[in-house]
């Protein structure tokens, strides 16, 4: 029901009881729908903040790793900006491999994907240059 948010609550109620009467399972009493849908809200509340988490976390190891291995991101690449690259790369490999299978395709397309996306976001970094007398 992830389209049901567009709906009214008294139209996502409906929608449920139709979804389980489809089912053929027995009716569901005022309270269990309103249970299943609170807890479809929660939810989803639960799932973007545990994403954006995510998305913070792998933005800070990005910039980590730059640090330690003294690389700069390229023009406005952000940290932030290359993580929602990365995890795009990868959600696009999972969909041409569903199952991950066979896996070693999977690992090599991802290993393309990946390094070709942060070939082009980071550089060394500048070296100041010595000046003389």
């Amino acid at each position: 029901m992830p389209r049901s948010r567009a709906l009214s609550p008294p139209r996502q109620a409906r929608v449920l009881r139709y979804w389980v009467q489809s089912l053929a399972l027995p009716p569901l009493p005022a309270q269990g729908v309103d249970g299943i849908l609170g807890a479809l809200l929660q939810a989803r509340d639960l799932y973007q903040k545990y994403a954006a988490l995510y998305a913070e976390q792998l933005a800070a190891t990005i910039a980590r790793i730059c640090s330690t291995q003294g690389l700069t991101l390229n023009a406005a690449m952000t940290p932030r900006d290359l993580a929602r690259c990365v995890e795009m790369a990868v959600n696009g490999t999972k969909s041409a491999y569903p199952a991950l299978q066979p896996a070693g395709a999977f690992l090599r397309d991802l290993e393309i994907m990946l390094r070709t996306l942060i070939a082009g976001a980071v550089s060394p970094a500048k070296k100041p240059t010595a000046t003389q007398p």
